[in-house]
């Protein structure tokens, strides 16, 4: 992991609030937290409910954006070869193709710590802040104009899906919308909490309304209603 953090400027980045801003802040190093728990002379269930209850307790912790560090490590050592290890980072640093790339270095670093060797992993010359700056140079000067104009071309001719929504959609398409900020109750959110767990999601998944769910399914259709 240390030598991860070294080669990712993201696993070294945090981001304080100054003036009331977040800023992006990277260090020169970072000790990513790594902690390991033994449940080898357990019983069977009994080593289960503890690494269950390892697992739950790190999920749970929260993350520090202003000092970090946004990546955890934990090991869970079940059997003399049987070990649990579990990634744990930030949304703000990682998505799900980021992950496979973390998780592919991490093996062959592993790997070839095993052999005391070394992994030789190609030096990088872009990195993820210089992915976003590129991204972001292209929305404020048009450099997506060309990708925006095939796809309203590709999708100019396939038929608008409509949805039962509060505000039915207006007839010349969709135009500005309106958010509405609210607290959910400590007991509801607990409740969500739980359900995403049982069924293997995130909380956004049961706390979307079924008529917008229906959109993640859906292949080449219009609509004017947000998807997740």
């Amino acid at each position: 992991m240390k030598q991860l953090a070294e080669r990712q400027e993201i696993l070294r980045t945090t981001y304080p609030e100054v003036d009331g801003v977040l800023i992006r802040r990277v260090a020169n190093s970072v000790s990513i937290p790594l902690r390991v728990e033994d449940v080898s002379a357990l019983s069977g269930a009994e080593r289960e409910a503890a690494l269950r209850g390892h697992l739950e307790a790190e999920l749970g912790a929260r993350f520090d954006l202003a000092t970090g560090p946004l990546t955890r490590v934990l090991v869970v050592s079940l059997e003399a070869e049987r070990h649990v290890v579990l990634v744990l980072q930030h949304h703000i640093i990682t998505d799900e193709w980021s992950s496979g790339v973390l998780l592919s270095e991490l093996s062959r670093l592993y790997e070839a710590c095993c052999r005391d060797d070394s992994a030789d992993l190609p030096a990088l010359s872009y990195q993820f802040a210089d992915y976003a700056r590129a991204e972001q140079e292209a929305l404020t000067t048009g450099g997506f104009a060309a990708s925006r104009a095939y796809w309203k071309a590709k999708l100019a001719s396939v038929p608008r899906l409509e949805l039962p929504i509060v505000r039915a959609a207006p007839a010349s398409g969709p135009g500005l919308e309106a958010s509405v900020a609210l607290r959910v109750p400590p007991e509801a959110s607990r409740g969500l909490q739980a359900l995403a767990r049982a069924h293997g999601c995130t909380p956004s998944w049961p706390g979307t309304p079924p008529s917008r769910r229906c959109c993640r399914a859906t292949a080449a259709r219009r609509t004017s209603a947000s998807a997740r």
